[in-house]
């Protein structure tokens, strides 16, 4: 056993007395001449209660034999078994790696024959293309004076002309074969019904038929640069799509070691470096952004030029001025929005739209004064128009409501002589003043008998003297 062990009690190590020593449930070690006192109730070091000993012999439980091993031994046979594990472990891991790598690399060789075989197609359809134009070119080349028949520049509009003039006999050729199966009436019949009659200002006849054949054209070329756009666009939803999980999966990437003393090692598979599927994505994008601009420059209609005036000034503001006008003397609740580039255009809209009896003849401001030209006019300016009546302040429609209501609501409670009244003031028997007549000091001058002009003032309060 080792040095530490000795009796908690009576501290006594094994070796000098043949005495046995016990172990109890709570961890402290007694000898036979101490056990039973240091555990009749309760251990004596720690406090425990219902404790139970074990003898301390080789018959332990490992469990128990654990904590009286030598700890060099203990160390010894956990490093061994450490060992094994992390041997074993890295076998698996290192076979699980490589088969990831096996993984990877044949998807990336099904991505590059892919590739390869839409490069092949492409270079297919090049060939076609470039032998088509050099047939084209073949046939228009002039054989008595060796010599294009036509410029260069013209070639992308004959090609069109071309094609129109190929829908053109298609659709004559469909519309002869309708018309034989169709049976002519008689002249009698015919002359029942409008005849349909083509009028000209001045250009030439251009037959349906060529109508027809533009549209149709028209609409094929659409439906062809819709096709191409509509694959552009579900392209760049994908590439946007395996950025974003690129993005969101933050992977650290693989620590490879180099040969360089500059860089000594590299990081490779990382989330900042865009994956071999991304790059074959983003290369398709560019094929279809480039096929769609090709697309557009041959199917590219002709432009009709404008003429500008370029004597015009550049920052001109346009006179049209946008106001908020009411009636006069009405709520402004009732403002609408008038748009006018003379006051005239103004008065006319006002009119309408705030559906006057009479037409408008006034504007006024918020402040009451007449505006006479229209540069006084500001935007979105709140202005008052009138039908010839001078300038009223307007009137709020809630006060207007509330009156009404109260005046009804007294008729209906009180009946409807309630609110027929008379105001009438009682005359006042010592001061001679009338409370509804003009005051004593507006009245006109009136001469006495002395020849001196007095007021005719009112007579005073105080009761004469006696």
């Amino acid at each position: 056993m080792g040095d530490w062990i000795h009796c908690n009690n009576c501290f006594l190590r094994p070796g000098t007395a043949p005495v046995q020593f016990r172990l109890t449930t709570c961890g402290h070690i007694y000898c036979d001449a101490c056990v039973e006192n240091a555990t009749k109730t309760k251990c004596q070091m720690c406090g425990s209660t219902n404790v139970n000993v074990i003898p301390l012999s080789a018959k332990m439980g490992p469990d128990v034999q654990i904590f009286f091993t030598n700890i060099v031994e203990l160390v010894k046979k956990n490093t061994q078994q450490i060992i094994q594990v992390l041997e074993f472990q890295n076998s698996h891991r290192r076979r699980y790696l490589s088969y990831l790598a096996a993984q990877e690399c044949m998807e990336k060789a099904q991505k590059l024959y892919k590739y390869n075989q839409e490069l092949e197609k492409e270079l297919t359809n090049s060939k076609e293309e470039i032998a088509y134009l050099k047939r084209a070119m073949k046939e228009q080349v002039n054989p008595k004076y060796g010599m294009r028949t036509t410029p260069p520049y013209l070639d992308r509009q004959n090609l069109h002309t071309e094609v129109d003039q190929q829908e053109q006999s298609k659709v004559e050729r469909e519309r002869e074969q309708l018309l034989s199966q169709v049976q002519i009436p008689p002249v009698d019949i015919i002359l029942r019904y409008p005849i349909e009659v083509w009028v000209s200002s001045g250009p030439e006849f251009f037959p349906p038929e060529k109508v027809e054949t533009k549209i149709e054209n028209r609409k094929k070329r659409r439906a062809f640069r819709s096709a191409v756009s509509l694959e552009l666009d579900m392209e760049k939803h994908i590439l946007r799509q395996m950025k974003g999980r690129r993005l969101e999966a933050q992977n650290p990437g693989e620590y490879r070691p180099t040969r360089s003393s500059r860089q000594p090692v590299i990081v490779e598979n990382n989330w900042q470096e865009p994956t071999v599927a991304e790059q074959l994505k983003h290369d398709t994008v560019h094929k279809l952004e480039t096929h769609l601009a090709e697309v557009k420059a041959v199917q590219k209609e002709k432009v009709c030029t404008v003429s500008v005036n370029t004597n015009r000034r550049l920052y001109q503001q346009p006179d049209m001025k946008r106001v908020m006008i009411y009636p006069n003397g009405e709520s402004v609740e009732r403002a609408v929005y008038v748009w006018g580039e003379t006051l005239e255009e103004i008065m006319d809209n006002a009119t309408i739209k705030l559906g006057l009896w009479a037409p408008a003849k006034i504007i006024y401001n918020m402040e009451g004064k007449k505006i006479y030209k229209f540069d006084e006019i500001n935007k979105d300016e709140l202005l008052c128009v009138s039908m010839g009546k001078p300038f009223s302040k307007p009137k709020n429609a809630i006060d207007g409501i509330e009156i009404k209501a109260n005046w009804g609501r007294a008729r209906k409670q009180y009946g409807p002589s309630a609110t027929d009244l008379v105001v009438s003031a009682p005359v006042n028997p010592t001061v001679n003043v009338d409370p509804f007549g003009p005051p004593g000091l507006a009245l006109p001058p009136a001469s006495d008998n002395t020849g001196t002009t007095t007021a005719n003032r009112p007579q005073s309060a105080k009761p004469p003297a006696t």
